[in-house]
């Protein structure tokens, strides 16, 4: 194919297949030989030639054709010999030619002249230089045509004529003079690497000072950059004059000539708003200005070089086509201008890479210019022609790229010039100017005067008009030396000649007298120096010609058209510089800024002690894998991420980790690079307006003007403190703008307490972005990330410890017992109970490295109130030692000794701790709890805050005593004079220490066991009979602490070692039944009991009134609440089983779970729509349904496409009927009006989203689909298919576009990459293989998977792909190198979906174990586990804004779960695996359980509280636990390995290792041995020695469940080979197998008795006579296989709990199923009963992770079985609730709570 030759002064063309160029006109060429790739033409003189020669390349070949005959005249491979050759195939490049002898005198002959004479050549050799003539082809001597004179005015040579003038550069500080020099200075620094010529003054130039030399500009450069500050602030100046321009437009001239000027220095972004600016200014201008125009034109033009911003051209080209059509035959200037700006900015959209685009934009020009071109104003006339052969080069260009729309395109154009597409070419005038222009650019002015004085197309009126015009621009350009402007002029002068050496007609005479006139009045300052005078030629000129021509009178085309700027286009250098001038008035900004780095230097405590905090990447994410928080934030500011979310504990370190980080960012800080901001929230006004600017007029250091340049220069490292405290939850980042246009430019660092998250917290943190059109915004999670403090290591806190030792403070503070060594404090702080857990917080490590010394003696375990206690006293007793010695010593001043002998100095405890609650209770009633109070002695006089921080002698010594910070206003008043700056409006703050102090003083005021002021008291606010205005009054009555957590924390841990508070809580709910207005504080005590693990199980609270509290996590089993006031309560995992809830008010409730979507059938597949609006759904049945996701409500009837909201749930549901039965794969369009299905009918589906209608029916694959993606940007679809193959389909068409094959089996999945260059597919051959989407050739073949890949995806970001198998892994491979990064273990079956969550940093993975887990990524820890399921996951999808999770399964329902789940206010101290075993200790005190998880734990069987946790080495699940006879030991089996574990001191006695997998050691009942169940044999081991004794052999298969009879005469045994043997323990021998099951058998065990023995397996639970082998009787009930059987103590009931989530008591006796307890989220594992003579407790191990201890209770109508306690109270339990007659339920919570077994219809 052909290659187009380019070459630095011809444009190349195009011409159609053998279709010689119509006649073309005569002129010469001269033909050069430049290489092998390129050829040059070079005008020579003007020589008359009877023939026109064509010259192309292809293939690399060079010829020459005579364009009549098509006969090559030479052609030559390089340099080789000449041949004869047919015409090419393909006309690529034409050369310009002549035009006629004669220029035309009248308005018809100013058309192009196409008159040709031809005559044949022989062959050339092409190696030489030839002349064309009427002789033939000549070869040259010369290669370049030798200097020309023109009335006797020799032409220069040199091509480089630029004139330089000279613009000095500024001195070391000095400002910057004028635009001009500014715009100078930058170019020379974006040239410093070797500054080049055109930027250096000449040499000859006599106004270049003699003191300014080339080595000055060097030294200059140099000197900018070795001083980064210097440079930073030249290129701000810059950014500020358009700023305020930008602000506010001014259409004075100068400053408008300075942005313009600027214009090309500005980045895209900036001079794209600039652009915008000047283009509104011109779209609202009535009449037409001409500088607005000019600089509007010029600004588009000449951009930002590395960018052609043609949607710019494209709307300013659309402006002025409108005004132009106002203007089309009015004979006004502004046609000619509006005309010629057209022109300019069609030749520069012309030149962009993407001007392909724009076609429509040619079309609408060309018929607007079509109309110029027969205007009779010849300016608008020429400019008009001029342009229609710029759209013509565009489009000629555009058909040689192949693209049919193109070429479509470029045929529409010819047709609208009513001509064949094969004639459709430019004129050679055309390309002369072109050339011409080019030439004046690059100032190669000798080529430039010969191509106008003797070029081929001379005698051209076109061309002759606008080298005219060119040669004027030369004239008055004062960057052109004086000769080259004099020459111009000449020529210019020989145009206006009626007898010149150049034949012109009337029109270009009379243009060329315009220029001169022109040229004439210009100033004689702008004109060339010495004794030319313009003046006098156009004098001249004028005295050539008749009058006739000079007025204007005479032929039609001699119509006057004397314009006002006939030659420029851009607007001159501004004369001034306003603009730049208001810039250099502000003060220098980087003085200020140093002055702020040494105020924040001298703030930050470089003697705090400071261990590095660990983290982990998210709240969810496990603490398997950490960071240092100190790399984690430099990772962070180094990458595009814009919010970094630090969360931790009250007393985390998160406030001194940011002091830190911004002390290292200011010492690493560089004048121009990132502010670092350390902003205390509490003490902004209002964060979420205006922050940055706020804070930095607080500091009183900078100007309104330079904070307002700071918005729009710098970029910011924002240090947040405190979001919790601030109080607004909003969306700082969003409120305050950051990162948008004109805004400020800023990373923000905020940290927050984990507990005072909401659900949804990542709302109120992460940025938003705008939509590809501007028109709204929305979250963006890509940007966004967070880290978790973690508490402190062992390692950590020994390290804290070992630098207090060292630290002076400690020894005036400990007295003796200063000399504590670190080995010493580690002793005494494992020798109290709980005080290594509260050290992991460094805030209380502090306190508690503190107070050790004087508690280590005396104290045997202490709770996290009890340590502020002893804290805050020992604080005071120090502090009345400490002014003790002052009064003693006399330093003491005479009011502080009044003081404190008023105060009674030996009692300051009493006193600072009433004086520090006081201060509590007021800020919290009056500021909301704000830890920060402003004091201003004339503004708060008089009021309260007079009382804590006034001048008397007694307040300012008790403040000074107390745990108070005063943060003082400091500000230099010799700085604020100076620079003119506002001195800062906010007076001093006081605050407590540390944010929990003052929750901690508050928790005081309502329960202190210290005592309390009387009226205080809540006892005695309880004890009056008179009014509840004393509890009404009380701080529990006046403030709403519901959401203050860390305040109800301190109250629950003194409610549950205080009865007497505890009691008084219990009192003020029965009072609230009675009396309404102490609702608040009633809420706000049942919150605190709740939090203190307080039981309601069975309680009577009908009637209390408990508003907005917050009962999460709460044990309400079988309570009433009849008409209860509920409204706005949180009922998150509440436990509400039987609970009866009839007439209650439960307006606004919030359980923190959806409802599930009930299918009629088994759910194949769901997607969200990319919006999220809506979720699609695809069933077994063949249905999709489409549910809206703001109600998700929704019934199961086949509703239409469309339908509207349903009149019973309120819901939007619509489905689409699929006749396939199957519908195993679907996708939305990513515009969301299409979904794409597959089903197993082999086809492929196209839906309307709409209509529900199927737009196309893919037909191909020969076996089922069983996957199906849209591309991104949704122009095709992949689908996979049983018959192993990938197919891709054209969407608009249907049909298929390419077949992949290479699967050696089902290929289940597919998908996409982001970039759609890559498609991704799974396969049962146990491979995922990526393919190229355009070729289908494999890429990479990925194998890894050890049993099918049943699912894969690409993350968002297309750097990685992520597969699950069968093989029970996720595993994360690199999309780039097909390496695999990472294998996800955790699922117990089969992985069947995965999918990235938006922001690609976590992983979703759904599993036929019934769970979908939560995965981060980075690390490859499990995040979280989402339950629910009763059946196989199939499918799983995370909504667009990442917040939720839908998965669907086979039991017909759709899950929703939310992401985000507000946790962090509870502690869970349960399981984190699946409990396996549970044990009552002999004494009935203790219980033990083992899971999954590989721990064993102890709790308190009484209250729930967990004792010690084991830990199983190396090994990952407890299968089985008990406890010896005594109590004293207990046994337990992981794996192959059986340990002995001391039960008081947790440590391991014995470990016996075997070579099979073990089940259910249990002792014997005097203790000395224990059985084991094994892989087909029973095994007696000593239970002291670890021998074994026996082995009892006959199982077939593992031994499930081993017991030994009460007695201990039998032993029994089941197995998974289906049956129970019965042997004699005494002897080991057989004795009974006891048949009958159907399936495996999980669980026996034996009457209290010994007489009988039940065994649970296939639904049915058998009882058998131990003595004889017999079956007794069967009890039958259960919905699936039974996993665990226990009789009660006295043996009356049996209890069984199975696969089917239930546990069922039976009475013996009668066969009857006495209670059925549901509710359970998974499969129920293990029962025990509590021993004793009464049948009141037993307990459940479940597969959800949880321990339950439930109680029987003797009722009238039976016995009824109540929840005593959990361990895991996250599960939401209403199963048998009552909610007859509920009132202001909500319809979603309706459909929640029945389905989770509440009863009753609501009113």
């Amino acid at each position: 194919m052909a290659s187009l030759q380019k070459t630095p002064l011809l444009s190349s063309q195009s011409s159609p297949q053998n279709t010689f160029p119509r006649s073309p006109p005569v002129g010469t060429a001269h033909i050069t030989s430049s290489g092998p790739r390129s050829w040059t033409m070079l005008a020579s003189a003007p020589v008359l030639s009877q023939t026109d020669v064509y010259f192309t390349s292809v293939q690399g070949c060079r010829s020459a054709y005579n364009l009549t005959t098509g006969i090559s005249l030479s052609s030559s491979k390089t340099r080789g010999t000449s041949t004869t050759s047919s015409f090419p195939a393909k006309i690529l490049s034409v050369v310009a030619t002549g035009s006629s002898e004669k220029s035309t005198t009248n308005a018809e002959a100013l058309m192009d002249h196409d008159h040709v004479r031809s005559a044949s050549h022989p062959s050339v050799d092409i190696s030489k230089d030839w002349r064309l003539s009427e002789g033939g082809l000549s070869p040259i001597t010369t290669p370049h045509p030798t200097p020309t004179t023109i009335n006797s005015t020799v032409i220069n040579s040199t091509d480089t004529l630029r004139k330089h003038v000279a613009i000095p550069v500024p001195g070391h500080d000095e400002p910057i003079e004028d635009t001009a020099q500014l715009a100078y200075c930058i170019r020379l620094l974006n040239k410093k690497h070797g500054i080049p010529d055109s930027l250096l003054p000449s040499s000859s130039s006599t106004e270049l000072s003699p003191s300014t030399h080339e080595s000055d500009y060097e030294a200059w450069v140099q000197y900018m950059e070795s001083n980064p500050l210097e440079k930073a602030h030249l290129y701000s100046v810059v950014n500020r004059m358009v700023s305020k321009f930008v602000e506010e437009p001014t259409w004075e001239t100068d400053s408008l000539r300075e942005v313009v000027h600027i214009g090309p220095l500005l980045d895209k972004d900036h001079h794209r708003e600039l652009v915008r600016i000047v283009l509104q200014g011109f779209q609202r201008s009535t009449s037409l200005d001409i500088n607005v125009l000019h600089g509007l034109v010029q600004l588009v033009r000449d951009g930002p070089s590395d960018s052609c911003v043609p949607e710019d051209m494209v709307r300013t080209l659309a402006y002025i086509r409108e005004r132009l059509k106002k203007t089309v035959g009015e004979d006004t200037e502004d046609t000619v201008y509006l005309t010629r700006a057209a022109t300019i900015l069609l030749t520069t959209l012309s030149t962009c890479q993407s001007k392909d685009q724009y076609h429509v934009e040619y079309e609408r020009w060309l018929k607007v210019l079509s109309t110029l071109q027969k205007d009779m104003n010849s300016p608008v006339r020429f400019q008009a022609r001029y342009g229609r052969q710029i759209l013509i080069a565009a489009s000629n260009q555009r058909t040689l790229d192949g693209d049919p729309d193109l070429n479509r395109s470029a045929r529409r154009i010819s047709r609208l010039l009513r001509r064949p597409q094969e004639s459709y070419r430019q004129k050679q005038w055309f390309l002369d100017v072109q050339r011409a222009k080019g030439l004046a650019r690059s100032r190669r002015c000798t080529d430039l005067f010969l191509l106008i004085h003797q070029g081929p197309n001379v005698h051209d009126t076109n061309f002759q008009w606008h080298a005219c015009q060119i040669l004027g621009e030369l004239a008055v350009d004062p960057s052109c030396d004086d000769d080259t402007r004099h020459q111009a002029i000449t020529l210019i002068h020989e145009y206006a000649k009626a007898s010149g050496t150049i034949k012109s007609g009337p029109v270009i005479r009379r243009w060329a007298l315009t220029i001169l006139r022109h040229i004439s009045e210009l100033s004689v300052a702008s004109m060339p120096a010495g004794s030319f005078d313009p003046q006098a030629i156009y004098n001249e000129a004028i005295m050539e010609n008749p009058p006739s021509l000079i007025c204007g009178r005479g032929a039609r085309s001699m119509k006057p058209f004397d314009i006002a700027h006939p030659l420029t286009s851009s607007l001159p250098p501004p004369s001034t510089s306003p603009l730049l001038n208001k810039v250099n008035t502000d003060p220098d900004i980087e003085f200020a800024i140093d002055r702020l780095l040494r105020q924040r230097s001298r703030v930050y405590d470089r003697c705090a002690i400071y261990i590095q905090l660990l983290s982990k990447h998210s709240l969810r994410a496990s603490e398997d894998v950490l960071v240092e928080l100190q790399e984690r934030t430099k990772n962070f500011l180094e990458s595009k991420s814009q919010v970094l979310l630090v969360l931790g504990d009250s007393g985390a370190g998160k406030s001194t980790f940011g002091l830190r980080l911004e002390n290292e960012l200011w010492a690493a800080y560089k004048a121009g690079g990132p502010i670092p901001l350390f902003i205390d929230l509490k003490t902004i006004d209002a964060p979420d307006k205006d922050m940055v600017h706020q804070h930095l007029e607080d500091m009183g250091l900078f100007t309104e003007q330079q904070i307002e340049d700071m918005r729009q220069t710098r970029l910011f490292i924002l240090i947040c403190d405190g979001y919790d405290e601030y109080q607004k939850w909003t969306n700082l980042h969003t409120r305050n703008q950051f990162n948008r246009p004109r805004q400020w430019q800023a990373k923000m660092i905020v940290n927050c307490r984990t507990q005072y998250l909401g659900p949804n917290y990542r709302n109120y943190f992460e940025p938003e972005t705008a939509t590809f059109d501007n028109s709204n915004f929305s979250h963006s999670s890509d940007l966004f990330e967070e880290a978790v403090i973690v508490p402190f290591r062992i390692t950590q806190i020994n390290e804290y410890i070992e630098l207090f030792t060292q630290a002076p403070k400690t020894i005036e503070y400990l007295g003796e017992e200063a000399g504590w060594s670190t080995e010493q404090y580690m002793e005494r702080l494992k020798s109290i109970t709980h005080l290594m857990e509260l050290a992991k917080n460094p805030f209380m490590l502090k306190m508690i490295l503190d107070v050790l010394p004087t508690i280590a003696k005396t104290t045997i375990k202490m709770t996290r109130v009890e340590l502020y206690d002893r804290f805050v006293e020992l604080h005071f007793e120090s502090e009345q030692r400490r002014l003790k010695a002052q009064h003693s010593s006399g330093k003491m001043d005479n009011g502080t000794i009044s003081a404190f002998t008023s105060l009674k100095g030996d009692e300051l405890i009493a006193h600072g701790l009433d004086f520090s609650k006081q201060l509590s209770l007021h800020i919290f009633r009056e500021l909301k709890g704000l830890n920060s109070v402003t004091y201003s002695v004339m503004q708060d006089s008089g009021s309260w805050k007079d009382t804590f921080f006034g001048s008397d002698a007694q307040v300012r010594f008790l403040r000074q005593s107390a745990q108070l910070v005063c943060r003082e206003n400091l500000q230099d008043a010799r700085h604020l004079i100076r620079h003119k700056v506002r001195p800062s409006r906010k007076p001093n703050s006081y605050e407590f220490s540390h944010r929990s102090m003052l929750e901690y003083y508050y928790s005081c005021l309502i329960f202190d066991p210290r005592g309390n002021d009387p009226q205080l008291d809540l006892a005695n606010c309880l004890d009056s009979t008179e009014s509840p205005l004393p509890v009404i009054n009380h701080p529990l009555g006046q403030t709403d602490i519901v959401s203050e957590r860390s305040v109800i924390n301190f109250l629950a841990e003194r409610a549950q070692h205080s009865q007497g508070f505890n009691g008084q809580l219990q009192s003020i709910l029965q009072l609230s039944k009675i009396e309404t207005r102490i609702s608040r504080a009633s809420a706000n005590a049942i919150t605190i009991l709740v939090r203190a693990r307080e039981r309601f199980n069975g309680a009577d609270l009908r009637g209390i009134r408990v508003p907005g509290a917050d009962l999460s996590y709460g044990d309400f089993d079988s309570a009433q609440l009849q008409c209860s006031d509920l409204r706005g309560t949180i009922l998150r995992n509440v436990w509400l089983h039987q609970a009866d809830l009839s007439e209650a008010h439960m307006d606004g409730v919030v359980f923190g779970q959806w409802p599930y979507l009930q299918e009629e059938e088994s759910v194949k597949c769901c997607s969200y729509s990319p919006g999220g609006d809506y979720l699609a759904v695809g069933l077994h049945n063949g249905t999709i349904a489409i549910y809206d996701s703001s109600t998700w409500s929704g019934d199961s009837s086949h509703g239409h496409p469309g339908t509207p909201k349903d009149a019973q749930t309120g819901g939007h549901r619509s489905t689409m009927i699929s006749p396939s039965g199957v519908v195993s794969s679907l996708a939305y369009s990513p515009n969301g009006r299409r979904i794409v299905s597959g089903g197993d009918d082999k086809m492929v589906r196209l839906w309307d989203v709409h209509t529900g209608a199927v737009i196309s029916l893919l037909s191909g694959h020969t076996e089922g689909v069983t996957s199906v993606a849209f591309s991104p940007n949704g122009d095709q679809i992949a689908s996979a298919s049983n018959d192993r193959t990938v197919r891709v389909w054209d969407t608009q068409t249907g049909s298929l576009v390419s077949t992949f094959t290479g699967h050696t089996d089902n290929v289940t999945s597919v998908a996409f990459s982001p970039s759609r260059k890559h498609i991704v597919s799974g396969s049962e051959d146990d491979t995922v293989q990526l393919w190229d989407a355009q070729t289908g050739a494999l890429i990479f073949l990925l194998s890894g998977h050890t049993a099918e890949v049943r699912c894969v995806t690409f993350s968002p970001d297309g750097e990685q792909i992520a597969s699950g198998s069968s093989d029970q892994t996720v595993r994360l491979w690199d999309a780039q190198t097909g390496a695999l990064t990472l294998t996800l273990n955790g699922h117990s079956w089969e992985v069947t979906a995965v999918v990235y969550s938006p922001n690609g940093q976590q992983v979703a993975s759904g599993s036929d174990d019934k769970t979908v887990r939560l995965w981060d990524v980075q690390t490859g820890s499990l995040c979280s586990t989402m339950s629910g399921h009763r059946k196989v996951i199939t499918c799983v999808a995370y909504s667009p804004d990442g917040r939720q999770i839908a998965s669907g399964g086979v039991d017909s329902t759709v899950r929703l779960h939310d992401v985000q789940v507000d946790e962090t206010g509870y502690t869970m101290n349960g399981h984190a695996g699946s409990v396996s075993s549970v044990a009552y200790s002999p004494s009935g005190q203790q219980i033990v359980s083992g899971s999954w998880d590989g721990t064993i734990r102890f709790w308190d069987a009484t209250t729930g509280d967990l004792g010690s946790t084991l830990s199983h080495l190396g090994t990952s699940i407890v299968h089985f636990v008990s406890f010896s006879p005594c109590g004293n030991r207990v046994a337990s089996c992981s794996g192959s390995t059986v340990r002995l574990w001391n039960v008081k001191t947790g440590a391991p006695i014995a470990t016996l290792s075997l070579t099979e997998d073990v089940r259910s050691p249990v002792f014997s009942p005097n203790g000395n041995q224990i059985a084991l169940g094994c892989e087909d044999d029973v095994q007696l081991y000593d239970s002291q020695t670890g021998a074994l004794c026996s082995t009892m052999t006959g199982h077939a298969d593992l031994v499930t469940s081993v017991v030994y009879s009460p007695n201990g005469k039998q032993i029994a045994s089941g197995s998974r080979d289906i049956t129970v043997r019965l042997w004699d323990a005494q002897t080991a021998t057989f004795t009974f197998s006891l048949g009958g099951h159907t399936d495996y058998v999980n669980s026996v065990a034996y009457s209290p008795n010994s007489q009988q023995v039940a065994s649970g397996s296939d639904k049915i639970i058998r009882l058998w006579d131990a003595q004889t082998g017999r079956l007794c009787s069967t009890l039958m009930g259960h919905t699936a296989d039974v996993t665990a059987v226990a009789y009660s103590p006295s043996g009356r009931m049996l209890a069984s709990g199975g696969y089917d989530k239930t546990v069922r008591l039976w009475e013996l006796h009668s066969g009857e199923c006495l209670v059925i307890l549901q509710g359970f989220q998974d499969d129920v594992q293990s029962l025990a009963w509590k021993t004793g003579l009464e049948d009141t407790y037993f307990v459940v191990g479940n597969w959800d992770k949880s321990v339950r201890t439930w109680r029987v209770v003797e009722a009238e109508k039976g016995d009824l079985v109540c929840l005593n306690w959990r361990s895991s109270p996250h599960i939401l339990i209403l199963t048998k609730a009552c909610i007859q007659g509920v009132q202001g339920l909500s319809r979603t919570n309706l459909r929640l709570l029945q389905q989770l077994g509440a009863v009753g219809q609501p009113g």
